[in-house]
């Protein structure tokens, strides 16, 4: 996925400040919280849904704009993996956010990709070079 947002990246040279992340978690993957601690200077803002960050990452991405997503009965990818991210990037001095879905279980994606909110706050993000 790297390698295609690599190739794509020169053709969209103008929107690169504004180059948002956003994934449905697939089973040990949870790559927007992964390449977003990886590669904080690449994303203007990550999305994460129903993923798990490595909360030891999270003082990475404080400056980062982050909205994450989960469903609160969510038994593939629990909610404390969301919950555990942005209390780490709280103790580090960031301000992310957090929706967290009644009655839904891994399947936040729906709610989340469905709200235009998300993308015009993701539109809204611009990377400090």
């Amino acid at each position: 996925m790297i390698a295609a947002i690599a190739a794509l990246a020169p053709r969209h040279a103008d929107d690169r400040p504004r180059a948002g992340l956003s994934d449905r978690a697939q089973p040990r993957r949870h790559a927007s919280w992964r390449w977003g601690a990886a590669r904080p200077g690449r994303f203007a803002a990550i999305a994460p849904v129903a993923g798990r960050g490595d909360p030891a990452t999270a003082c990475a991405i404080e400056e980062m704009p982050v909205w994450a997503f989960h469903g609160d009965r969510d038994d593939t990818v629990p909610p404390e993996g969301s919950f555990a991210m942005v209390r780490a990037i709280h103790a580090c001095g960031g301000t992310p956010r957090l929706t967290i879905y009644p009655n839904f279980g891994h399947n936040s994606w729906d709610p989340a990709y469905d709200d235009p909110a998300l993308y015009l706050w993701l539109l809204q993000q611009r990377r400090v070079p």
